[in-house]
């Protein structure tokens, strides 16, 4: 929860649909690898630096909404 917390405070500048919309997704991913037994350190390990994350998604906004 940690991780997801890091998260939610790097992205905070996306519109509220977008924040939910990105924390769904890692959520789902987290279940997934966790019934197909992964540990939460290697979970953790695989999706990386939540901070590193949310300037991914932030720049993925970034691009689309220019886009648009």
């Amino acid at each position: 929860y940690e991780w997801e917390s890091e998260l939610k405070r790097n992205i905070h500048r996306l519109p509220k649909s977008e924040q939910d919309r990105a924390l769904e997704f890692y959520n789902e991913l987290f279940e997934d690898r966790i019934e197909s037994g992964w540990t939460e350190t290697q979970i953790i390990a695989e999706f990386g630096n939540p901070c590193d994350v949310a300037d991914k998604i932030l720049a993925e906004y970034d691009e689309s909404a220019a886009d648009s």
